[in-house]
């Protein structure tokens, strides 16, 4: 098929969310927009969020395990190296694709091995730098 990408709320009906590659919510993007603008106005650095509202939201995504089960179905699905991990570097791919929505930003942290790196109760990730696997415990 087409790719189709998504964009919308976060109240969009699943099936559609489902129907895209991608879906990326409008929220997620004004958010990470005003990352940006902070970031450049702080010489570089990302500023802490400065109203109740925005730190409440990204306390609350930084506690949301809700993408746990979708890695998981990921390191299931995956194709598996002679460890029995997934390399970092599909992981990601296999997780759109179980959830159009999946992305690890929406869940506070800006790299995928991060996200992972947060629940070693449940992942274990060998490998270096270049080469990350993940598996499940």
């Amino acid at each position: 098929g087409m790719f189709v990408m998504g964009i919308g709320r976060e109240n969009t009906p699943e099936s559609f969310r489902n129907a895209c590659a991608v879906f990326v919510t409008t929220e997620s993007l004004a958010s990470e927009k005003a990352k940006t603008e902070k970031g450049k106005a702080g010489k570089g650095k990302a500023a802490a969020p400065t109203k109740p509202k925005e730190r409440a939201q990204e306390a609350a995504a930084k506690t949301d395990d809700s993408w746990v089960p979708i890695i998981l179905q990921a390191v299931q699905q995956g194709n598996k190296n002679a460890d029995g991990g997934v390399y970092l570097s599909s992981l990601g791919s296999l997780a759109r694709q179980i959830d159009a929505s999946f992305d690890h930003k929406k869940y506070g942290h800006r790299q995928l091995s991060k996200l992972i790196e947060s629940r070693l109760d449940k992942f274990e990730i060998n490998g270096s730098s270049s080469a990350m696997y993940v598996k499940a415990k």
